[in-house]
């Protein structure tokens, strides 16, 4: 994911015209598409150590609030589904703004529809 960012970045940077948001905004909604996607995979690492911190060392005051932290509301197991999917889409529209796929493919599309 973070290696997406990277492309993005650079592709923008490459870009000599227009402002700073039609050359970077294909950057940042790939940083924020890594960060929700990422979430339920962080949730469960935390969980996990916490677990295996328990069996080995007993129960301590970090392990409690480690579980706190991943037992808030927001973090529930449907709403991390949402947060998940809303990633991937941020992903996809990143990903094409990256590419330019509506100057490329929308003129080969217009050509197409002019042939028929």
């Amino acid at each position: 994911m973070t290696n997406l960012v990277q492309y993005s970045h650079r592709s923008a940077c490459k870009k000599k015209t227009g402002d700073h948001m039609e050359r970077f905004g294909a950057t940042y909604l790939m940083l924020l598409a890594t960060v929700l996607i990422l979430t339920a995979p962080l949730k469960s690492l935390v969980v996990n150590l916490c677990m295996q911190s328990f069996k080995t060392n007993g129960y301590d005051d970090t392990i409690g609030s480690m579980l706190d932290w991943t037992s808030i509301p927001l973090l529930a197991e449907n709403r991390l589904r949402y947060i998940t999917v809303a990633g991937y889409v941020a992903m996809t529209a990143s990903v094409m703004m990256t590419m330019d796929f509506v100057r490329k493919f929308g003129g080969m599309y217009g050509k197409m529809y002019k042939a028929m």
